[in-house]
C-alpha cells in the first residue's frame, strides 16, 4: 500500500468517527429533549383549600404587615 493510499484510509476512518460521534450526540440531545417534553405532563401541584373568610384575614394581616414594615424602612420627611 503507498502512502497516498494509507492517508486516505486513515482521512475516511476519520470522518467516519466524526459522523458516528454527531449522531450519537444528536440521539442524545432528541432523547434529553424528549425527557424534558415528558416531564412537563407530569401532575399538577394542588394546595389545600381554604376558606374565603380565612383567606380575607390573613390578607388583612398581611396588608398590616406590609404597612408596618413600609413605615419602618420609609425615610421621615420633615
Amino acid at each position: 500500500m503507498t502512502t497516498k493510499g494509507l492517508a486516505v484510509l486513515i482521512g475516511r476512518s476519520a470522518v467516519a468517527a466524526g459522523a458516528a460521534r454527531r449522531t450519537i450526540s444528536l440521539m442524545g440531545m432528541s432523547v434529553l429533549a424528549g425527557g424534558l417534553v415528558l416531564a412537563g405532563c407530569g401532575p399538577a401541584m394542588t394546595r389545600r383549600e381554604v376558606a374565603r373568610p380565612d383567606l380575607l384575614k390573613l390578607r388583612v394581616k398581611g396588608d398590616d404587615q406590609a404597612s408596618m414594615d413600609g413605615e419602618k424602612n420609609s425615610p421621615k420627611i420633615a
